[in-house]
């Protein structure tokens, strides 16, 4: 099993997001479901963290980054020896490229 190490910017990314639907579009159900999906999607990732593919990017970074699909958001991640790093947090639409370190 793989332990999880999650950074401050997806902290802060969920937060946002949280923020946004909850406050901006009055839906705090919505928002509170999403925080429990996004919880089960980290939590197959310690069992299975190469079920997703390494994202094709235009830079080259030191690793491989990987993204799992939340509702209309992807969780950024690599895996570093026996860890996996949960980077960001990114709407679907959005430019990984510049958003991933």
């Amino acid at each position: 099993m793989y332990k999880i190490l999650v950074s401050n910017k997806y902290l802060k990314d969920v937060e946002e997001v949280f923020s946004y639907i909850a406050f901006s579009l009055y839906n705090i159900d919505a928002a509170h479901k999403l925080k429990e999906k996004l919880n089960t999607e980290i939590e197959k990732l310690k069992k299975y963290p190469f079920v997703n593919l390494p994202m094709i990017t235009k830079q080259k970074y030191l690793y491989e980054y990987r993204k799992v699909k939340v509702g209309n958001y992807y969780i950024i991640y690599y895996v570093d020896n026996d860890t996996v790093r949960i980077s960001r947090l990114v709407y679907s639409k959005r430019d990984f490229d510049n958003l991933i370190i």
